[in-house]
């Protein structure tokens, strides 16, 4: 595992059969973590889709997840320059993918029930894949899960949560970069201020996004040799 990415583990006992619920946060933006949770439980939750709540509500049902002695749960944040670096050969499924798998292996020991994932892209090929590596699981693989079932719902909190707490907390003097999303204009104001000459970005930028190859190609044009390059600069 790259050493920049932190795969975080709470895993209490469990003697009955378990559900496991896996979603992910922080997928589209060009800054920043892309996060997975996971929850386990042996009975059905309800929680709603961290989109549908505000933050103060999300802070408070992360908080009743890991407070919860019958919930396990677990994060696995990797680092955009783990990202940027991936991507030079893979697809952004087949880095979900893999952390997916990461995920479910921490919990193999566990008597699993089923297997509930949010996924973006195609589900059969997905499914197939996976019980190819785990043959004696059964997986429940949906579009907008976390919006469907409690327990993916509660995994999308956890992966949204921890997500926006490592933005947040990110060592950067510039703070203002508003969602992260290359739609939004903060970001790009934010992206706009933060470019260095010698080495374009710092690593909380997702180098392999189109926003910033287009913004890297553009600089280069003009005399500027930084693409592809980062630094930890303040």
């Amino acid at each position: 595992m790259d050493k920049k990415n932190i795969l975080h583990k709470v895993i209490r006992k469990h003697d009955d059969y378990i559900d496991i619920g896996i979603d992910e946060a922080g997928r589209g933006p060009v800054l920043g973590y892309m996060v997975f949770g996971a929850v386990v439980s042996s009975e059905v939750i309800k929680y709603k889709d961290s989109k549908l709540l505000t933050p103060s509500q999300r802070e408070t049902s992360f908080k009743a997840i890991q407070e919860n002695n019958n919930l396990s749960h677990i994060y696995f944040a990797l680092h955009p320059s783990y990202i940027t670096t991936e991507m030079q050969n893979k697809s952004l499924n087949e880095i979900s993918y893999i952390a997916q798998i990461n995920i479910i292996k921490c919990l193999e020991h566990l008597k699993i029930r089923n297997v509930y994932l949010d996924i973006v892209g195609p589900v059969s090929t997905h499914q197939k894949r996976l019980k190819t590596i785990f043959p004696n699981l059964n997986f429940i693989i949906e579009e907008k899960a976390d919006s469907k079932y409690g327990i993916v719902g509660a995994a999308s909190i956890v992966a949204k949560v921890t997500r926006d707490k490592r933005l947040l907390n990110w060592k950067f003097k510039d703070n203002n970069y508003g969602s992260g999303y290359p739609s939004d204009p903060e970001t790009i104001k934010w992206l706009d201020r933060n470019f260095n000459p010698l080495f374009g970005y710092s690593d909380i930028v997702r180098f392999k996004w189109s926003t910033i190859e287009r913004r890297l190609g553009i600089r280069k044009s003009k005399n500027v040799s930084s693409l592809g390059f980062y630094a930890d600069f303040d």
